[in-house]
């Protein structure tokens, strides 16, 4: 199992990371999966007390998987970042609007989420402080407070 397709398939968030790191490693034992370099220094640091050596090659392997994210992150946010392309293209949302609006949504959705009625909409677009376009029938705006 990767460990960027894990991550990417949870859609974490930085406060749930840890947990998800330890999820990971108990999945990895299950499987039977263990560092043999890991497990040998766990058993090492731990004067060969196989219980104590299993904490110890937890936290080792989790230490290692963070320094594996630290690496990773660029190549999971950008996954995140085409998943979502790809969400708003079949919501049709065209290419355009996306390079145009950067981080689009629906109009409809935009009322809801930051409370402003359709004229508040209208208003900022005409002013300007709001970035839209129109997409068959549907109005994208930028995700954005104005």
């Amino acid at each position: 199992m990767e460990l960027l397709e894990y991550f990417r398939n949870r859609r974490f968030a930085a406060a749930k990371e840890e947990e998800l790191l330890f999820e990971y490693v108990a999945l990895e034992l299950e499987n039977g999966e263990l560092r043999k370099g890991l497990w040998t220094k766990a058993l090492a640091e731990c004067n060969f007390d196989e219980r104590n050596a299993k904490a110890k090659y937890v936290n080792l392997r989790v230490d290692a998987l963070r320094l594996e994210i630290d690496i990773l992150r660029p190549q999971l946010e950008k996954a995140q970042c085409d998943d979502r392309l790809q969400r708003l293209l079949k919501e049709g949302c065209s290419q355009s609007a996306i390079d145009h609006l950067g981080t689009p949504i629906r109009a409809a959705t935009y009322t809801e989420k930051y409370k402003f009625s359709r004229e508040k909409i209208s208003k900022a677009i005409s002013l300007k402080k709001l970035k839209a376009c129109w997409v068959g029938d549907i109005l994208w705006v930028e995700d954005r407070r104005v």
